[in-house]
């Protein structure tokens, strides 16, 4: 169960680099994250002349292996169901059952042939799709109010 942390930080929080949540354990802030007012988050990525961050970078490079990890669990869950094991995960790709758990452990443990194997193993292969990112870090496109869909798309 995920719990929600609490926004506000206190006074030696702030000093030693970390948040505190009443219920919970002292979380160690991102301080590469921390986007000041005088650069708003889209601000910083719309701006072609503008370098990116180590920040913004890392953000997005850990979101689509999130994704990608995500959509991979996903699948592995409904081929479990259908009787499909790690096991036999392993079987078919010629590895021992450990390194099957292991890339499955995480998305900091695969590469992109792993992903690849795995996929096809499950009798499945990734189907990608690039959006951009415009006026930037809009509403997903699938959940956006259809009236702003229609506003965007109209000469």
């Amino acid at each position: 169960m995920a719990r929600k942390l609490s926004a506000s930080k206190s006074a030696d929080a702030n000093q030693s680099g970390a948040s505190a949540s009443p219920a919970g354990p002292r979380i160690p802030a991102i301080p590469f994250l921390d986007i000041s007012a005088k650069t708003s988050w889209n601000a910083a990525i719309s701006d072609p002349s503008q370098a990116l961050s180590p920040g913004h970078l890392g953000y997005f490079q850990g979101r689509l292996r999130n994704k990608l990890y995500s959509a991979l669990m996903q699948l592995f869950l409904d081929e479990k169901k259908l009787g499909f094991t790690r096991a036999d995960l392993a079987r078919r790709l010629g590895k021992r059952p450990e390194q099957v758990t292991r890339w499955l452990a995480g998305p900091g443990n695969l590469k992109i042939d792993t992903l690849s194997d795995l996929l096809l193993a499950m009798g499945h292969e990734l189907v990608i799709e690039v959006r951009p990112i415009d006026n930037r870090l809009r509403a997903d496109p699938e959940t956006e109010p259809v009236t702003q869909r229609h506003r965007r798309s109209s000469p």
